[in-house]
C-alpha cells in the first residue's frame, strides 16, 4: 500500500486555520492521523486532519532516525482553544527535525537614536567628578614609579613589598637583617682577621678566593636570571664586563668571571693597575676559560661597541674594602679607575659590586652587593640589594680570635644569604 511508506515520516501541513508539524501515524479513509504534533505553536499528543481541509502538505527530509509508526488513534476535532481568531502563517518554534518555513515577525517599531543618547553623556562633567573624588597621592601611583631613573631587570619588582613590621624588633642598630636574625657589621680590620682565621685552619688562599668567587657567581646568575642558564634556553648567553683592581675584591671578581665563562657566558675583563704575583694562577685559569681581556679604556670601548649585544651586567672589583681609590692607584691608574666608574654608571647594564661599590666622590651605582664573609659598615644603608657569602670559617675559630659576636651560624642551608637594612 502506497500510504505505508509515509508512516513515521515528518510532515508539514497547512490548512485554512492551522499550521501543523507532526509525525504520520496512519493514512486512510480520507484523513491523516498525526502524533507528536505542534499545532499553531501548541503541542498536542495526536491530531486527525481531514484530507479535504489540507491546503499544503510537505513531507520533510529525514534528519535523524525514523520515528516508528504507532497505531492510529481516534480522530478528535481540534478544540476552539487551538484555533486562533485570525489565520496565521507564522511558523512554530523549531525543534530538531522540523522545518523553518514561515518568516519571523521582527517588526522594529523605532530606531535607536545614537546621536541623541550620546549627547546625554557629559564627558567633562564625569571626569571632573572623578578627579574631585580621587584622594590617592600621585606619588603612590604606578606611573610615578615608572618615572624613576632606575632601570629594573626582568626579574625585579617595580613595587617592592613592605618590610615586615617585626623586622625592627630583631635587628640591631649596627647590623642587617637576615631570614635567621640580625647580622653584625664588620670593620675592614675584622674582615682581614676573618680571612686570617680561614688560613690558620689549614686552608689555602686560593681556596678562600674560590669560595668567595662562587658566591659572587651565584649572585651574578640570580641577577642575570636563572632561566638563562637552563639547558633548554636557545637564546644567546649574556655578555658580562668585569672590572678589577689589585686587591682582594678584584681577585674575587676575576675568579667569578672565570666561573661565569665556564657556563658559556661571554666575559670581558679589564684590570686597572698592576696585578700582584700572587694572581699568577688565577690569571692563567682565567685565560684558559675562554674569556677575553682588554688593557685600556679605548680597548674596552671598542670591544663593547663592536660586540653584537650590549653588556647585561658589570661586576665591580675595582676598589675593595681596605682602602680608597686614591690610596690604591698611582695618578695614571687613578684617572683610569675614575673613568671606569663613570663609564659603568653610564651603561644600561646594572652593576654587581664585590664587597663595596667602588669610587670616592662618585661611586658605582650598584644594584647588588656581594659581601664576602660579613658586610662592612659602608654598605649597611645603601639602596643596593645585599647578599652575604659564607666563607666557611668555623664558629669556634671566630670565638678564639676575639670575634665572638660573629660566631653564630647565619646561613642555615644557604651559602649565599640575602640581607636587608632593618
Amino acid at each position: 500500500m502506497a500510504s505505508e511508506r509515509f508512516k513515521g515520516r515528518l510532515v508539514h501541513v497547512v490548512t485554512s486555520t492551522q499550521v501543523i508539524d507532526g509525525t504520520v501515524a496512519d493514512v486512510g479513509d480520507g484523513v491523516l492521523h498525526l502524533v507528536n504534533v505542534v499545532c499553531n505553536q501548541a503541542f498536542v499528543d495526536s491530531l486527525t486532519v481531514p484530507a479535504s481541509e489540507i491546503n499544503e502538505l510537505e513531507v520533510l527530509p529525514r534528519t535523524g532516525p525514523t520515528v516508528p509508526a504507532v497505531p492510529a488513534v481516534q480522530a478528535t476535532k481540534p478544540s476552539a482553544a487551538l484555533a486562533p481568531s485570525e489565520p496565521r502563517r507564522a511558523k512554530p518554534p523549531a525543534r530538531k527535525g522540523q522545518s523553518l518555513h514561515a518568516p519571523l515577525d521582527q517588526t522594529v517599531t523605532k530606531e535607536f537614536d545614537f546621536a541623541g543618547n550620546l549627547a546625554l553623556f557629559d564627558k567633562k562633567k564625569v571626569f571632573d567628578e572623578i578627579r574631585q573624588n580621587d584622594t590617592v597621592d600621585q606619588n603612590q601611583r604606578l606611573v610615578a614609579h615608572n618615572r624613576a631613573s632606575n632601570n629594573y631587570a626582568h626579574n625585579e619588582m617595580v613595587l617592592q613589598p613592605d618590610k615586615p613590621k617585626t623586622a625592627a624588633k630583631n635587628a640591631s642598630v649596627d647590623g642587617l637583617l637576615s631570614p635567621f636574625g640580625p647580622v653584625p657589621l664588620a670593620s675592614p680590620l675584622q674582615l682581614v682577621q676573618l680571612e686570617q682565621r680561614f688560613l690558620e685552619e689549614g686552608r689555602s688562599a686560593d681556596a678562600l678566593v674560590e669560595l668567595a668567587a662562587r658566591g659572587v657567581c651565584e649572585v651574578a646568575i640570580k641577577a642575570l636570571g636563572v632561566s638563562r642558564f637552563h639547558p633548554t634556553n636557545h637564546n644567546s648567553m649574556p655578555f658580562v664586563v668585569v672590572v678589577a683592581g689589585p686587591n682582594r675584591s678584584g681577585l674575587r671578581a676575576l675568579a667569578a668571571g672565570r666561573l661565569l665563562a665556564a657556563r658559556r657566558v661571554q666575559v670581558l675583563l679589564l684590570i686597572v693597575g698592576t696585578p700582584p704575583d700572587s694572581w699568577k694562577n688565577q690569571l692563567r685559569a682565567f685565560a684558559a676559560s675562554g674569556a677575553s681581556t682588554v688593557a685600556s679604556k679605548s680597548d674596552l670601548e671598542r670591544t663593547v661597541k663592536n660586540n653584537p649585544a650590549p653588556p647585561e651586567l658589570i661586576i665591580d672589583g675595582l676598589q675593595g674594602f681596605e682602602v680608597s681609590l686614591a690610596d690604591l692607584y698611582d695618578r695614571a691608574d687613578l684617572e683610569l679607575a675614575q673613568w671606569v666608574v663613570d663609564w659603568a654608571n653610564g651603561q644600561r647594564a646594572p652593576i654587581l659590586a664585590v664587597d663595596v661599590p667602588s669610587g670616592d666622590k662618585v661611586q658605582m651605582d650598584a644594584r647588588w652587593i656581594a659581601c664576602c664573609g660579613f658586610p662592612v659598615h659602608a654598605v649597611a644603608y645603601t639602596s643596593a640589594k645585599k647578599f652575604v657569602v659564607d666563607l666557611g670559617v668555623a664558629p669556634a675559630a671566630l670565638n678564639a680570635a676575639g670575634m665572638r659576636r660573629f660566631e653564630n651560624v647565619w646561613f642555615g642551608a644557604q651559602t649565599v644569604m640575602p640581607v636587608d637594612t632593618p
